[in-house]
C-alpha cells in the first residue's frame, strides 16, 4: 500500500470516528436533557395534582369545610376541623414545592407520608387495593406516594428553583475555583470576588494544606 493510500485512509478513519464521537455526544447531551424534561414534567404533575385537594379543603368554602369536617369526624379523628385545615396547607405546601422544585426532597418526603397516613387513616388499605372498589381502595394513594417519594431522594432536577438557589451567582467564581485563585494569584478580579460558600472553602483549603 503506497503512502498516500494510507494517508487517504487513515483520514478517512479519523473522519469516520470524529462522527461517531460527536453523534455519540449529540446523543448523550440529548438524552440527559430529555431525562431532565421527563422529570421535570412528573414533578411538575404530581405537585399539580394537589391543586383540586388543598382547592376543596381550605377554598371550597364554609359549606364544603362542613362536609369534610363531618368526613374526618366519622374517621374518628379527633378535632376534625384542625384536622382538615391541617391536611389543605400540607397540600398547599407539596403543590408549590413540587411544583417549582422548592424545598424538593423535605416537600417530597412530607407529601409521601402524607398520602401514606391518608390512606391509613381514611381506612382505605382494609377496603382493598384496586381504586375503583366502592370506597377506593389504596392503589391510586401508593402510587402517587410512591412517585413523589422519587424526589425526595433526587430532588428538584435541572428545572428547578432549588438549582438555581445553588448556583453560583452570575460573575461569582465556584468555591474551588475561587480558593485556588486565591493561593495563586490574590491580586486576580476572580480571586477578589472570593467565594461565599465559606463552607467548601474550608474544607478545599485544609485539604489543600494536608
Amino acid at each position: 500500500m503506497r503512502i498516500d493510500d494510507c494517508g487517504r485512509w487513515l483520514s478517512r478513519a479519523t473522519l469516520a470516528v470524529a462522527v461517531i464521537m460527536i453523534g455519540w455526544g449529540l446523543s448523550v447531551v440529548l438524552q440527559a436533557s430529555l431525562n431532565a424534561a421527563a422529570l421535570m414534567f412528573i414533578r411538575v404533575y404530581v405537585g399539580l395534582m394537589f391543586v383540586p385537594h388543598f382547592g376543596s379543603h381550605i377554598l371550597g368554602g364554609l359549606f364544603q369545610f362542613k362536609i369534610y369536617t363531618l368526613y374526618f369526624a366519622s374517621l374518628g379523628m379527633p378535632l376534625p376541623a384542625m384536622q382538615v385545615a391541617l391536611a389543605g396547607s400540607i397540600e398547599l405546601i407539596c403543590a408549590i414545592g413540587l411544583t417549582l422544585g422548592l424545598l424538593t426532597r423535605p416537600v417530597a418526603l412530607l407529601g409521601s407520608v402524607y398520602l401514606l397516613m391518608s390512606m391509613l387513616l381514611g381506612r382505605h388499605f382494609q377496603i382493598g387495593y384496586v381504586w375503583a372498589l366502592p370506597e377506593g381502595g389504596y392503589e391510586f394513594g401508593v402510587f402517587w406516594a410512591a412517585m413523589i417519594a422519587v424526589f425526595a431522594v433526587l430532588g428538584g432536577g435541572r428545572d428547578s428553583v432549588d438549582r438555581e438557589l445553588t448556583l453560583p451567582q452570575r460573575g461569582e467564581c465556584p468555591c474551588y475555583y475561587a480558593a485556588f485563585l486565591q493561593r495563586i494569584s490574590p491580586r486576580s478580579r476572580a480571586a477578589r470576588n472570593g467565594c461565599r460558600n465559606v463552607t467548601h472553602y474550608t474544607n478545599y483549603s485544609s485539604s489543600v494544606d494536608k
